[in-house]
């Protein structure tokens, strides 16, 4: 009874460990989702700050990725490779979420875009466009258009430009978003602008320009201002450019870098011919930290004194440009090489995360099976033992009860033998008393001599029998304590690898049979296989292959099959015999067939 109740505990803790399940990551998630317009910052840190990721559900994990990546882009950090996106890409396309697909597909075309994979980011978005029109989400849809645009006027494709962005104008209207108007009117003064259509490329700013006061959008109105300063150069409406630079000019705030702006009003004055105030307004753009800001203000100030006649200060202003210019490509090359070698790394570990994740699937379904079938094999052998040790003491109290009949038995013949010695001396004292009764006495002598004959070698027979019976009850006596012995053993410890390595000693047929159920659930079935394929191979042959697979020296297999050290090597030779490929000729051949069976 102890011991099956240790065996039902002892199984149903292994399966709760082996079936445990994760905490859901649905909550966060969905916290995540809701900072991510407002909070992008503390969405990422939230969806980082979560472990193992893939242990979660398909969906969960597709979720993880799909917001990982937009959180990244939203903080405007820089993706190094596609392979998060492409698991929320694999999962959604399967479901009937289109929303999720087609969000999925638009920052896919993102990360290419980042990468600079231009042509295929523009099929990925044309791709999320026609499944993102299958619904309503018309925020997703403007932005999806609006991506399209930026890289047809990088191209440049001038009408598929505009026609792209008057497409995300209509989507920012239906989903009566004014900042989404405001910043699709620019970009159609950007595509007229282009097109040199300067025209309706004024009167689209100005009308983004006009919706961004109204909404009080400072980052609109400033792309506005500056853009539409841009065309008011080109036309070389020149007092209307420095009016929209000097409102973007007095919009920034104290402690916010103007050196763009100051680069674009001196480029301005240059052009206008306003020399002292162009090199003013230069030399506070020469304050700016980024070092292509200041490469355009170095060649900014070449053209000016160049057009002044200043050569020398030009030549001076020149070498500078060329100067950050190398610094620039040189550091584009380390980051071309940093950004490589984060691709290749990033894209190895996630092969890898990904192999493994479909691995440890198969492997606890299949571990969680082979438990079972072992926990029901241990159970079995334990509840053999048991049978065999009670079929052993019903033979020794048998043994018992004969070794009492045949004492009493012997005690009766001697009393027997002392009765018919005392009749011996009480005739032979007739005899000489009566000489005339010696014969008959004689004769009754004899008979009683001939009974006590057949009486000592009746008790000798007895005598055999019962130091036979009890030898072999001392040797029973033996044989149950080491059957109790490893029954505690097995109680103690179910596991046959683990009994052997505490007491290496050689194994009893039923450690044999534990052991072949061992090694058939540990790999594959394989003194099963083995047998099947090469059926030549002798019991004996067996046990020495499951030795050997599992990885015992060879004089640890002596031990355990009781046989000489040198008789390792001819068991090996005997074995390739058996086996009869041509491929093991020798020993070391046969120890790698045998671990890689």
């Amino acid at each position: 009874m102890r011991i099956s109740a240790f065996l039902i505990l002892y199984f149903c803790l292994s399966s709760l460990i082996a079936c445990r399940q994760t905490t859901t990551i649905a909550p966060v998630l969905h916290q995540a989702e809701t900072f991510m317009s407002e909070s992008p910052d503390s969405a990422l840190l939230l969806l980082e700050a979560i472990q193992s990721p893939e242990k979660q559900s398909a969906e969960d994990y597709a979720t993880w990725c799909l917001l990982l990546t937009q959180a990244r882009d939203k903080n405007y950090l820089e993706h190094t490779s596609d392979s998060v996106i492409n698991i929320a890409i694999d999962y959604f396309e399967h479901t009937n979420n289109h929303s999720r697909y087609a969000t999925s597909l638009y920052y896919k075309g993102r990360v290419l875009q980042s990468l600079n994979e231009r042509e295929n980011a523009i099929k990925v978005y044309l791709r999320a466009l026609d499944i993102a029109k299958e619904g309503t989400d018309y925020s997703l849809l403007f932005l999806i258009t609006s991506q399209i645009g930026h890289l047809y006027a990088y191209l440049p494709l001038v009408k598929q430009t505009l026609s792209a962005y008057q497409d995300s104008y209509k989507y920012a209207v239906l989903d009566k978003d004014s900042s989404s108007i405001a910043v699709a009117y620019a970009y159609i003064g950007r595509a007229y602008g282009l097109q040199e259509d300067w025209s309706h490329a004024i009167s689209s700013y100005q009308e983004a320009i006009k919706i961004a006061e109204k909404i009080r959008d400072k980052a609109i109105l400033r792309l506005g201002l500056n853009e539409l300063a841009s065309i008011y150069v080109r036309t070389r409406q020149l007092e209307l450019a420095s009016a929209c630079l000097h409102y973007v000019e007095k919009m920034e705030d104290i402690h916010s870098d103007k050196t763009r702006i100051y680069l674009s009003i001196g480029n301005m004055y240059r052009i206008w011919s306003k020399y002292d105030k162009a090199e003013k307004y230069l030399n506070k753009a020469l304050q700016a930290d980024n070092i292509y800001t200041k490469r355009r203000v170095y060649q900014s100030f070449y053209y000016l004194f160049e057009e002044q006649g200043k050569y020398e200060k030009a030549i001076e202003y020149n070498n500078k440009f060329w100067k950050y210019t190398d610094s620039i490509s040189s550091l584009k090359t380390q980051e071309m090489i940093l950004d490589i070698t984060a691709k290749y790394e990033n894209e190895k570990l996630l092969n890898i995360n990904s192999q493994l994740r479909w691995k440890q699937k198969q492997r606890m379904l299949f571990f969680v099976i082979l438990f079972l079938i072992f926990s029901g094999c241990v159970y079995g052998l334990v509840m053999n033992f048991h049978r065999v040790l009670l079929e052993k003491n019903r033979r020794m109290l048998s043994i018992k009860r004969k070794l009492g009949i045949y004492s009493r038995e012997l005690e009766k013949g001697k009393k027997l033998i002392l009765k018919n010695e005392e009749k011996i001396r009480y005739l032979n004292d007739l005899i000489k008393e009566d000489k005339s009764k010696q014969e008959q006495l004689e004769n009754e002598r004899k008979n009683i001599l001939l009974k006590n004959e057949k009486i000592k070698k009746t008790n000798e027979k007895l005598c055999i029998k019962i130091n036979n019976l009890e030898c072999s009850l001392d040797l029973k006596g033996k044989d149950i304590e080491k059957y109790q012995t490893k029954l505690k053993k097995k109680e103690a410890c179910p596991n046959i690898l683990l009994r052997i390595k505490q007491d290496l000693s050689e194994l009893s047929n039923e450690d044999w049979d534990e052991l072949f159920v061992m090694v058939d659930v540990m790999c594959n079935c394989f003194s099963k296989r083995l047998r099947e394929k090469h059926p030549m191979l002798t019991n004996d042959d067996l046990k020495f292959c499951c030795l050997a697979k599992l990885n015992f020296s060879i004089l640890d297999i002596a031990v355990l099959m009781n046989i000489q050290k040198s008789t390792v090597s001819k068991r090996k030779q005997r074995i390739i015999k058996h086996i009869n490929d041509p491929n093991i000729t020798n020993v070391e051949k046969l120890d790698d067939y045998i671990a890689h069976f």
